[in-house]
């Protein structure tokens, strides 16, 4: 048996929360930001087409940020300062699809170590 030395590369995200529906909102819980936050699923289609729409507190319903689609279309992120959060579209999509309950919530390795 021959084994291979691979080198360990920490991967670029950290899984910091997850987004879930609730009612007529998707929902974004982070470990660093525990305020909550959400998005009108209405808004959904919108963003998916290439529209920024608006991301507001779980509470008041106050403006916190924005979510739009990423460069690459593979992801949404969201800009919640000081943080910029991303999830994979396909996650996104099956979790508003009903085939899976939460989707999770990445931030770039950079902003938490």
């Amino acid at each position: 048996m021959t084994w291979t030395v691979t080198e360990h590369i920490d991967p670029p995200f950290e899984k910091v929360g997850r987004l879930y529906v609730e009612g007529t909102d998707m929902v974004i819980r982070s470990e660093l930001d525990l305020r909550g936050f959400s998005i009108p699923l209405s808004d959904i289609p919108a963003v998916l087409d290439g529209d920024t729409k608006l991301i507001f507190l779980l509470d008041d319903e106050e403006e916190a940020g924005t979510v739009r689609l990423s460069t690459s279309g593979r992801a949404m992120n969201f800009a919640i300062e000081p943080f910029f959060y991303t999830t994979p579209l396909l996650s996104i999509t099956r979790m508003i699809a009903g085939e899976q309950r939460k989707a999770p919530l990445f931030v770039g390795r950079e902003q938490v170590e």
